[in-house]
């Protein structure tokens, strides 16, 4: 790769979600994760093997990350999820992701982060699911922000004077 121009190396889906982790064999009692300590535990420190391949040959490499995506190992806890009004039912629903207004959600992604900063990664790319869509996060955590920036709970009637197809 070096001798072809490349100088930098992404690594893509640190997520738990078709993860590389994933590649590896289990042992009994082990959870998967991304690092290989905390509650994010791995079976084969992939990222440590990859970063230090990659600066051998001297190449940088970035860790490409998920944020509201990072729901791995989160089934059946709802209140963590994003809601996003549908247009077409005309109703509120769960959303792909997690809303960034829980206290619980920040501090799981300020770990995972916080272990991702014990790698000597060149840089982070972020996924756009940081993002949030237009339709998107009407959670309690976050209408209780809102409420306290703006002084009235959010409502569709309030945001969208027409219906739009999304």
């Amino acid at each position: 790769m070096k001798k072809r121009g490349v100088d930098t190396v992404i690594f893509p889906r640190l997520s738990g979600q078709r993860g590389h982790e994933v590649q590896v064999c289990q042992p009994p009692g082990r959870r998967r994760g991304l690092f290989p300590d905390g509650e994010r535990a791995v079976v084969d420190d992939l990222l440590g093997k990859i970063i230090e391949i990659a600066h051998r040959n001297e190449l940088d490499l970035f860790a490409w990350m998920t944020t509201r995506y990072a729901d791995y190992g989160l089934d059946g806890h709802t209140d963590l999820r994003c809601i996003r009004y549908n247009f077409e039912t005309k109703r509120m629903e769960p959303s792909r992701g997690l809303t960034l207004f829980h206290p619980d959600v920040l501090r799981r992604l300020q770990g995972l982060f916080r272990d991702l900063g014990r790698y000597p990664v060149d840089g982070i790319l972020l996924q756009d699911d940081l993002i949030l869509k237009h339709n998107e996060d009407f959670s309690a955590e976050a209408a209780k922000s809102f409420l306290k920036e703006v002084g009235s709970l959010p409502h569709p009637d309030i945001f969208y004077v027409r219906s739009l197809s999304v």
